[in-house]
């Protein structure tokens, strides 16, 4: 599945069932995305609806010319919560990716 934002495409995908929500966010590094997580998702799907995306310019996200400073990298990341997941949810981050959702943590 895909959300528009700043010019971008931004993939993000859903699986499971559960009550609850997780999100799992890759890091912002070139060549990093959600397969990251391609032996967390099946497992955590059994007892979760999970949600994870592909930041701008990796995997199957578009690679634009702008975008990939942390303030359009938040506002990324607000785009494809708003979409993906239902509140309460988890947010678990790897890396510099951490970054990105502290501050998605303090403001909310």
């Amino acid at each position: 599945m895909y959300v528009w934002r700043g010019g971008a495409r931004l993939f993000y995908q859903v699986a499971g069932t559960g009550d609850r929500d997780v999100f799992l966010l890759p890091q912002c590094q070139p060549a990093t995305y959600s397969r990251t997580f391609k032996y967390q998702v099946p497992y955590l799907s059994r007892y979760f609806r999970v949600a994870t995306m592909d930041q701008r310019g990796n995997g199957r996200s578009d690679r634009s010319a702008t975008g990939y400073d942390l303030d359009s990298r938040y506002e990324d990341l607000k785009a494809v919560l708003e979409v993906s997941v239902r509140q309460p949810f988890a947010l678990v981050a790897l890396s510099c990716g951490a970054m990105v959702a502290f501050r998605y943590v303090v403001e909310h």
